[in-house]
């Protein structure tokens, strides 16, 4: 469990964060999760989640598995870098969750897809992942793609993905 402290008030927010690392990309854990921490700490909803205790989940799959769940949960049968699973539909179910402790969902990757995707970009792997990692958690906060996420994700990856090394 991890403390974020969002302000100089005595009240936090409580991120629990699980990472199974089925590909064995071999991220440092700690440094994974303070991607997932600056993510929702960055996020319109830090204020209204900071009294709370959040759970979510990230794993890195194969890309066949990867295409198993995309058709699954998107009728898509082609491999895609994140999927994001989660109860809640869109930003106002988060805003109006009344419980003090709540699982926020999943964040499933695909560390084949985003090595391909760093080559295509030129960018580098581990900044790919950060950038994906943080897609993943702002759809489970209900972000839709637009200029605010993008630069939300960028942000944080370019802070934190250089601890993944």
């Amino acid at each position: 469990m991890y403390d974020l402290r969002l302000d100089n008030s005595v009240k936090f927010m409580k991120i629990i964060f699980e990472y199974s690392d089925h590909e064995q990309v071999g991220f440092d854990h700690d440094a994974v999760k303070k991607i997932v921490d600056e993510t929702i700490r960055s996020s319109r909803y830090s204020q209204a989640l900071r009294e709370k205790e959040i759970t979510l989940s990230l794993a890195t799959v194969p890309a066949q598995e990867m295409r198993r769940v995309n058709n699954d949960y998107r009728g898509k049968d082609v491999v895609t870098d994140v999927i994001s699973v989660g109860d809640y539909s869109d930003a106002l179910d988060i805003n109006s969750e009344t419980r003090k402790s709540f699982f926020l969902g999943e964040v499933i990757v695909c560390w084949d897809f985003i090595q391909k995707s760093a080559t295509i970009y030129s960018v580098e792997a581990v900044y790919e992942f950060g950038y994906v990692v943080s897609h993943g958690v702002l759809h489970l906060l209900g972000y839709n793609h637009g200029t605010e996420m993008f630069d939300l994700q960028d942000r944080v990856s370019c802070a934190f993905s250089p601890d993944l090394h």
